[in-house]
């Protein structure tokens, strides 16, 4: 298989579909089979430090982990998640969409988007990006897995 399309394989699979010798299918038609070296680097990943806890202001705000743009939240319950600041059907930006509740709404199509787990109610084919969130040593992070 040509490089790129390998490339754009690695890039469409999700963590939970992640096995040696799976199928995956290429954009623009085709399949890959990952090779398990292939899989070892996409479970490779490190934490982002994103922001001290006591600068962390007013959320819900975007921050950078990488070239990734990660919209750091509070839930209604006070736990702070961490999500794509991308709406996984349009790519719109959802921090500059509105939030009610545990729920941001996407400001292009009006999708609605749990920021607990990242469902789409009406469309459950999609889902918003989570990431892994901690406080360590007094600093907001995320887990940022790397592809490549």
């Amino acid at each position: 298989m040509r490089a790129p399309l390998r490339l754009m394989a690695l890039l469409c699979v999700t963590r939970a579909l992640q096995q040696p010798g799976q199928q995956i299918p290429v954009p623009g038609g085709g399949m890959c089979v990952l090779e398990e070296s292939e899989v070892e680097e996409l479970e490779t990943g490190q934490w982002w430090p994103l922001v001290r806890v006591d600068a962390l202001g007013t959320l819900p705000r975007v921050y950078f982990a990488g070239t990734r743009r990660v919209l750091l939240v509070r839930l209604r319950d006070g736990e702070l998640r961490a999500v794509a600041d991308a709406c996984p059907h349009a790519g719109s930006r959802l921090s500059q969409g509105s939030f009610a509740g545990d729920c941001v709404t996407c400001p292009r199509h009006g999708w609605v988007f749990s920021l607990r787990d990242g469902a789409c109610a009406e469309h459950p084919v999609y889902r918003l990006r989570t990431y892994p969130l901690r406080v360590e040593a007094g600093a907001v992070e995320v887990w940022v897995a790397e592809v490549w």
